[in-house]
């Protein structure tokens, strides 16, 4: 029955039909023909989305509803009701503010809705310009990212795009604060088609029509803004990054005493209670540093209103096997594992850290760890901070370990150096694997100039690589100057997708 709501331009299920609402009928049953005009539903907040509801006066063997001029529009029955005589139909992937029409056939006849969709939401794109390999097969999933207008990351929104770099799917809206809080942070489609993000110093979970399901704001907390991360834990709890704030004498170093801000992991229930958290101060000497005063972000304290020095910026997180915690820290250098139940820490990657390199070169200022299926790790090395080089020597990249927990070594077993030009990523980036086995990575801060972060100037890049085929790039979108991708992953379905009649 999976097939039937396959992810196609249109909708034929006949065989549901046959094996329950047409159950018993022969072939004598009278045509079927349409009560009334079918009721066609735009909705406000979401003009790339229509429901379409036909009822009938008898049941029907076998049904179509289609958008004929635009293969890429996919259509998935929501319900059906009444024996078989009333469907409710919804439309994903419809340009806004443009004609369509909606061919509904069935045996017995045909009609056409013609409509137009509402305006694009702010910061709506039609298109990216992709660019794909001669001869490359691209990997058919959906891309997702955020995207930001610099230096004001305003307007922004997340974007679906097909592979010919249409925009299936959008949401946006005006940031309360325009500044990197405003970015879509964090992406993660859950399972019942809604979208779990950090936002505006709060977390939030918006259904495909753009409407808040689920959201905790850190000041309801007294906390920091949460930033950076959101992921929804095994337990169907929320985790979270905001930050935790102490004043630390660095007299040693030159500085003197400083408001410093840690990472502070926060784990939200669903009924908006914290139940867990996590202070880096707790766990690391606040004299180990990367990075000077005034470097990363200004992060807040909600107390006293002045900011701190970022200490451990983390930026990324996930929940693996052994109910485990890793933490990226981008002013450590360090991937940390951390017990969720005990709090302390497992064991630390990077330079200075609990595993010896045993081939390749240590990651810096990386991002967005991902464990994969054999244990291996897979991030985004953003290449600053080396101390031993040059700004003109660095060059960031897509880097795989393999890790041995037993006897604590860690072997680099893949990059993309080879397959792209030198380039440094200040700032953000992600390396996916995706549905394939292939690695889609974000280039989130491009300039000409290595190591130069000019948000009206910068520009992302997303890249399809075939890591077992040398890393070449087989499917690249690069967007205009001035703008940002925090992150992009994969999807084989579009927000919403998978949760009607025929699941």
């Amino acid at each position: 029955m999976a097939s039937l709501r396959s992810c196609s331009t249109s909708l034929l299920f006949a065989p549901l039909l046959a094996a329950t609402a047409l159950a018993g009928c022969g072939d004598e049953a009278d045509p079927a023909e349409l009560s009334g005009e079918p009721e066609l539903i735009l909705h406000e907040n979401q003009p790339m989305i229509v429901d379409v509801i036909a009822e009938f006066d008898a049941p029907v063997d076998a049904l179509e509803l289609a958008e004929d001029a635009d293969p890429g529009v996919r259509v998935e029955v929501l319900a059906v009701e009444d024996d078989g005589r009333r469907y409710h139909f919804r439309a994903r992937g419809l340009a806004p503010d443009s004609a369509h029409s909606l061919s509904l056939r069935w045996p017995d006849g045909e009609t056409s809705l013609d409509f137009e969709t509402g305006a694009a939401l702010p910061g709506f794109i039609p298109s990216f310009t992709v660019e794909q390999a001669a001869g490359a097969e691209i990997d058919p999933a959906f891309r997702i990212f955020d995207y930001s207008v610099g230096p004001d990351w305003s307007p922004n929104g997340l974007t679906v795009v097909d592979t010919e770099g249409v925009t299936r799917w959008y949401f946006g809206s005006d940031p309360i604060i325009p500044g990197p809080t405003a970015v879509w942070a964090g992406i993660e489609l859950l399972s019942d088609g809604t979208l779990l993000t950090a936002r505006d110093g709060a977390v939030i979970i918006l259904d495909e029509l753009g409407e808040v399901q689920r959201r905790h704001d850190s000041y309801s907390y007294g906390l920091s803004a949460f930033h950076h991360e959101a992921t929804l834990l095994d337990n169907g709890n929320i985790l979270t990054l905001s930050n935790s704030f102490e004043t630390v004498d660095y007299s040693t170093m030159g500085w003197g005493e400083l408001l410093v801000a840690a990472d502070l992991l926060v784990e939200i229930d669903p009924a908006g209670d914290i139940v867990w958290t996590w202070d880096a101060f707790d766990h690391i000497d606040p004299l180990r540093v990367t990075e000077i005063p005034g470097a990363g972000l200004p992060y807040v304290d909600t107390t006293t209103g002045d900011t701190g020095y970022d200490w451990t910026h983390g930026n990324g997180m996930m929940q693996i096997e052994g109910d485990l915690i890793l933490l990226s820290m981008r002013h450590q250098d360090w991937i940390v594992a951390i017990d969720h139940q005990s709090g302390e820490i497992v064991w630390r990657l990077g330079p200075e850290g609990d595993f010896e390199l045993l081939a390749g070169t240590w990651f810096y200022h990386q991002h967005s760890p991902q464990l994969q299926a054999d244990g291996s790790l897979l991030l985004y090395d953003n290449a600053v901070g080396n101390p031993e080089l040059g700004v003109d020597q660095l060059s960031s990249r897509a880097v795989r370990y393999a890790l041995d927990l037993e006897a604590m070594t860690a072997t680099q077993v893949w990059d993309d150096r080879d397959s792209v030009d030198t380039f440094v990523s200040t700032i953000a980036g992600d390396a996916d694997r995706m549905p394939t086995g292939r690695i889609m990575v974000t280039d989130s801060a491009m300039h000409e100039e290595p190591g130069v972060f000019e948000p009206a100037i910068n520009w992302s890049r997303i890249r399809e690589l075939d890591e077992d085929a040398g890393g070449e790039a087989l499917w690249t979108l690069r967007t205009e100057p001035g703008s940002f991708v925090y992150r992009a992953t994969t999807t084989d379905m579009l927000p919403g997708e998978g949760q009607g009649a025929l699941e």
